[in-house]
């Protein structure tokens, strides 16, 4: 009986690092936090164009963090993420910005 326990656990613990191993490589835990100190740092710059940003915060209740810009046209929204991530994330960290929607675009004035 002890060895059958033994057996079954070792079978789900298996299954379990398996599971972890075999993640793919290119999804990534991204805190909004660091979503929204990666945009303040991009904006602190002198040498950026700050003419469209406007402001950002995080929202805890929608997940995300909210981006108001002055002009919202889909080019302007992957201009922002293009020009404020690439450089210091990288296109895996864009991807899941992307695809788990943490970065809501409002109209600003």
């Amino acid at each position: 009986m002890k060895k059958q326990i033994l057996a079954i656990a070792s079978i789900i613990v298996l299954f379990i690092v398996a599971s972890i191993l075999l993640r793919p490589i290119d999804e990534v835990d991204i805190p909004l936090e660091n979503v929204k100190t990666l945009i303040d740092s991009y904006f602190e710059r002198d040498d950026v164009d700050k003419t469209n940003f406007v402001y950002n915060y995080v929202d805890e209740e929608e997940h995300c963090v909210v981006v108001g810009l002055k002009d919202i046209k889909k080019e302007k929204q992957d201009e922002f993420i293009h020009d404020v991530f690439s450089s210091s994330a990288g296109s895996i960290y864009i991807k899941n910005l992307q695809s788990k929607a943490l970065i809501k675009f409002e109209l600003s004035n």
